[in-house]
């Protein structure tokens, strides 16, 4: 079968940063409707979430910076910053100013543990630039390496603010509802982009499938078809316990639709990962629900089997033989190049200067970490796999909300090792939640009320 569209191409954005958007006019245009929209969404979500004087500030700020995650869309970015991470700057400015130094004391192991992370990783950045001065050519380098490091202390900080609050046993019900809200519209403005292509204009963010057989995939308000979906993956979670708490079909039906069409290697993996977690977790109490979704994707691969042996065949050159012909980055070779030209390691660098000086791109979450902290990355794995069995331990004695979470846990696992994602604020949510649910089993159980305010 043929799914190949004429004239189909990819649109990218020729903006780069908030100011641009608005300052070009792009955001008059159909092709950035869902861009405009994501503005007003922003605007909305958060006067609703600010207005609530009887929650802590920073606390408000928080859940909106973990909310908001999926918004890396360059439209809402300026100065390196996303909106979220702006929010959960404002968040630990507005402790700094109330005197709250000591919030550290009550938090969870998760944060105390990515305050660890920062302390090594800034400490190890300097050593670094000793030795290879020419992994810091320059200022702008300089400066874009502290930013990329300071969001580690960023989204420590912020885990402890909705850890200290969760495990007190407030804001639980608005920060489930503040996410579920925020990844629902997200998958919304997949399918405006869907609609305005139908009128035959191609919006900003279209991109064509894994596969390369010709069926447009789209960023929504994320960078790209692939971000979107990898992004959405610790949304899941919550749609789930939509699903099983307030009976919101349609939320999950709508998540499952997406992330479905959604041809990207790497997102619809993580999906399926998801949905196998669940049947797993839940074999005993789910009923048919995850098995029908499950043999729902198993005939979508059917019907679009050119699309997804594309895929395929994209992760087994790319991630199991390594074929870098095509500049994929992840081959043991180019691995083994970069501890020989760097061997205490290049310093955290994320995903934006993951590339060293000279040599190819390099691209596997596993080599790129281990080429990034040298030696130190065999002991934060480790403490991240207790953290992470510690989270899924505690998740099985709450249910359904512990369990649901345990979901989001493990795929964290599976992420970190598959993807440079490692920092991202959302995979990190469901093990604090879980962590301040089993410090305070008092915590009040979101309502069905609280759904319905959605």
């Amino acid at each position: 079968m043929e799914y190949i569209l004429e004239g189909l191409e990819e649109v990218r954005y020729p903006w780069v940063n908030s100011l641009e958007f608005w300052g070009g006019g792009y955001w008059g245009q159909i092709g950035a409707l869902h861009l405009l929209f994501g503005w007003l969404f922003i605007l909305w979500i958060c006067s609703r979430t600010l207005i609530m004087s009887r929650i802590l500030l920073e606390f408000r700020l928080a859940v909106l910076y973990f909310a908001l995650t999926v918004f890396t869309n360059p439209a809402f970015n300026q100065g390196a910053l996303n909106i979220n991470e702006m929010l959960g700057v404002l968040a630990l400015l507005v402790v700094l100013a109330k005197g709250r130094m000591k919030l550290g004391l009550g938090a969870s192991p998760l944060s105390k543990g990515l305050l660890i992370v920062f302390g090594v990783s800034l400490l190890h950045v300097f050593m670094t630039w000793l030795i290879y001065p020419d992994l810091i050519p320059n200022l702008d380098v300089f400066a874009i390496k502290m930013a990329i490091n300071f969001k580690i202390l960023v989204l420590a900080g912020n885990l402890a603010i909705v850890g200290s609050q969760l495990s007190r046993g407030f804001g639980l019900d608005l920060l489930i509802r503040t996410c579920l809200a925020t990844g629902t519209f997200a998958l919304l403005m997949y399918l405006v982009q869907i609609a305005v292509s139908i009128t035959g204009t191609w919006p900003y963010g279209t991109y064509i499938d894994a596969g390369f057989v010709g069926i447009p995939s789209f960023g929504s308000v994320s960078i790209e078809r692939g971000h979107f979906g990898k992004f959405m993956t610790p949304y899941y979670p919550f749609f789930l316990f939509a699903l099983l708490a307030w009976r919101a079909r349609w939320r999950f039906a709508l998540f499952f639709l997406i992330m479905s069409i959604n041809f990207s290697a790497s997102s619809q993996t993580f999906f399926l990962c998801s949905l196998l977690l669940t049947m797993f977790i839940f074999r005993r109490k789910l009923g048919i629900t995850p098995y029908v979704s499950f043999m729902l994707m198993v005939m979508l691969m059917v019907i679009y089997w050119d699309v997804f042996e594309g895929i395929i065949d994209k992760i087994y050159l790319l991630a199991i033989v390594g074929d870098e012909s095509q500049g994929g980055g992840r081959s043991f070779g180019l691995f083994a190049e970069y501890l020989q030209t760097y061997p205490f390691g290049m310093g955290y660098s994320g995903s934006t200067l993951r590339t060293a000086p000279m040599l190819p791109e390099i691209n596997a979450a596993h080599f790129a970490f281990v080429t990034q902290y040298s030696g130190l990355a065999f002991p934060l794995v480790a403490g991240f796999a207790l953290l992470v069995y510690r989270a899924a331990q505690a998740g099985l004695l709450n249910e359904p909300l512990g369990r649901c979470m345990m979901v989001g846990v493990v795929m964290s696992g599976i992420v970190f090792l598959t993807d440079i994602l490692w920092f991202v604020p959302m995979m990190w949510l469901s093990m604090e939640i879980v962590f301040s649910q089993h410090r305070s089993p008092l915590t009040a159980f979101p309502s069905r009320t609280a759904h319905d305010a959605l």
